[in-house]
């Protein structure tokens, strides 16, 4: 392995869990146009992906794994991941990791029947935990749909900075558009939730000791309405933020539209 087995486990836990605070707990791995170091992480399960009807609580995020080293073992320890099309459920995942008491090289993620199940072991018992599935390649194309519903084009959009807007504290920071369109006064404002509209700032920033990193809002005009993409971007991650069935109005705080 390219990271010590303790290293590897704990940037595990930063990339997949710690990133948006345990609170996107589907992770889509092998999406049809991903790269490998490409994975969708998500509220939205597959039932609701499958039937999709907007909805302004569903938030979905790519994220590009820029860490070489630690996407090798990743592929290494968990081949299942880069040779199949995986929907991990990264709660579970993380339940029966913390429990586990074998060595790293003992750990197996296997596809039976199209579930996807972690074995590790409890003392000397071993332990099957269900932690995913085996989903189609139509499958995973709804959530890319999904995503790209509510994506912007980033050179046509216009940008303000979060790097000093988020508070390590904020759960809630609602920034003016006004000043980004010229034709709108400054009550065109919208409301970014920490850990779900973006990665969690208090809790990955922190837990990666990064201080080199951009945080910006994207946003472009719909008629009289604007969209929202929030971008992130360090030496460890990139992240696009897309929050599919919301758009903003002027004079509006933090209740949005859903389309």
């Amino acid at each position: 392995m390219k990271n010590e087995p303790k290293l590897f486990l704990q940037k595990l836990k930063l990339y997949f869990s710690t990133l948006f605070a345990r609170s996107m707990t589907k992770a889509i791995f092998g999406a049809p146009d991903l790269k490998d170091n490409e994975v969708l992480f998500t509220n939205i399960d597959l039932v609701e992906a499958e039937l999709y009807t907007p909805d302004p609580e569903y938030f979905i995020h790519r994220v590009t794994l820029k860490d070489d080293d630690f996407v090798e073992d990743l592929f290494n320890v968990f081949p299942l991941l880069k040779n199949g099309i995986v929907l991990l459920y990264t709660d579970k995942f993380f339940s029966a990791i913390n429990k586990n008491t074998c060595d790293l090289c003992d750990i197996k993620l296997v596809n039976k029947e199209s579930k996807v199940y972690l074995l590790t072991k409890l003392d000397k018992a071993t332990v099957e935990t269900e932690c995913g599935e085996i989903i189609s390649s139509y499958q995973a194309s709804r959530y890319l749909d999904i995503m790209q519903s509510g994506s912007i084009n980033k050179s046509a959009s216009v940008s303000t900075k979060l790097n000093d807007r988020i508070s390590l504290e904020d759960k809630l920071t609602v920034i003016d558009l006004g000043k980004l369109f010229n034709d709108l006064d400054g009550d065109y404002t919208c409301a970014l939730l920490n850990n779900q509209s973006t990665i969690s700032v208090k809790e990955f920033i922190k837990k990666a000791n990064i201080s080199n990193y951009t945080h910006s809002v994207m946003s472009v005009r719909e008629g009289d309405a604007a969209r929202l993409n929030v971008w992130f971007s360090c030496p460890l991650v990139d992240v696009v933020s897309v929050q599919p069935a919301v758009v903003w109005f002027p004079k509006q705080t933090k209740t949005p539209i859903v389309i």
